[in-house]
């Protein structure tokens, strides 16, 4: 988005302060076309009239977004 907004050069940095490292990242020509197909998805799934399924992952108890995902479901 960014780079979209005209700044150039874009670069983060990933800080793991259990593990004490950081990380540069620095955005490629491939993870700009793999955004566009994410933000492609993205738009699709807002469009949909359905809901996408639920992925029962063990994770998914944890997620802020638990309820939001869950609401209709049965607790098993």
């Amino acid at each position: 988005m960014l780079e979209q907004n005209g700044v150039a050069d874009v670069t983060g940095v990933l800080e793991y302060p259990t593990l004490r490292l950081t990380e540069k990242v620095v955005l490629t020509d491939e993870d700009r076309v793999k955004i566009a197909g994410m933000k492609q998805e993205i738009s699709e799934i807002i469009c949909s009239d359905e809901c996408p399924p639920t992925i029962n992952a063990k994770i998914c108890k944890s997620c802020s977004y638990y309820e939001f995902c869950y609401v209709n479901e049965s607790e098993e």
